[in-house]
C-alpha cells in the first residue's frame, strides 16, 4: 500500500533453480529498496518502485548471512556467519562494488541494520549477548549494549530513529535511547 493506492509488485526471480531458498529478505525505511540474502550466498538488490531486481551483489558473498541499504541506496551493507560486517559503495549500481570498510563485528552470526538517518549502524548475533553502534561514515563503535541473555535475536530501530529495540534468546526486550551522531 503507498499512501491509499495498493500496487501489486509481480513475482520476480533471479534463479530458477529451486533448490536455492532466500535466507533474508529485506525493505528499506522508506520501502523504495528491496533486497535478499540467499542459502547459496547470493545478495540482490533492487528498488520497488521499479519493479526490478538491480544487478546482483557480485562480490564473493560465501557466509552471507544479512544486509542492509542506505536510503539514498548508495551504500550497501552486508553481514556474514564469520561476524563480520562489510560496507560497500553501490553508488552506481556495478556487480562488484569497492569495499568502504569492514568490521569485525561479534564472534559469528552478524545481523546488521543501519539506523533511518543513516548516521548509525547496530550489529547483534545470536550468539553473542552484545549490541553494537557504530558510526556509519567511519566504523567507529560508538556504544556496546549487554543483554542478559545468551543471544540478539531481533534488532529494529523506531522510524523516528530515536529508539533501538532488541528482542534475546531468553525472551525479553529492551529498549535503549539512540545518541545524536553528527554528520
Amino acid at each position: 500500500i503507498i499512501g491509499d493506492e495498493v500496487r501489486e509488485i509481480d513475482r520476480q526471480s533471479q534463479n530458477e533453480n529451486t533448490n536455492v531458498q532466500n535466507f533474508v529478505s529485506y525493505f528499506s525505511y522508506d520501502g523504495r529498496f528491496f533486497g535478499r540474502v540467499r542459502d547459496d550466498g547470493s545478495v540482490f538488490l533492487g528498488e520497488t518502485f521499479e519493479r526490478e531486481f538491480g544487478v546482483p551483489f557480485n562480490k564473493s558473498a560465501e557466509g552471507a548471512y544479512d544486509m542492509g541499504v542506505t536510503t539514498d541506496g548508495n551504500i550497501l551493507m552486508v553481514g556474514y556467519e564469520n561476524g563480520r560486517v562489510e560496507l560497500y559503495d553501490y553508488s552506481d549500481g556495478r556487480g562488484g562494488p569497492p569495499l568502504i570498510y569492514g568490521l569485525d563485528a561479534h564472534p559469528s552470526f552478524a545481523h546488521a541494520l543501519f539506523s533511518p538517518d543513516d548516521t548509525i549502524i547496530a550489529t547483534s548475533s545470536p550468539e553473542d549477548s552484545t549490541v553494537r553502534l557504530w558510526r556509519t561514515d567511519n566504523g567507529e563503535m560508538l556504544l556496546e549494549l549487554e543483554a542478559e541473555a545468551d543471544g540478539v535475536t531481533s534488532l529494529i530501530f523506531s522510524q523516528d530513529g530515536h529508539f533501538l529495540l532488541f528482542g534475546t534468546t531468553a525472551g525479553e526486550i529492551h529498549v535503549y535511547g539512540m545518541p545524536v551522531v553528527q554528520r
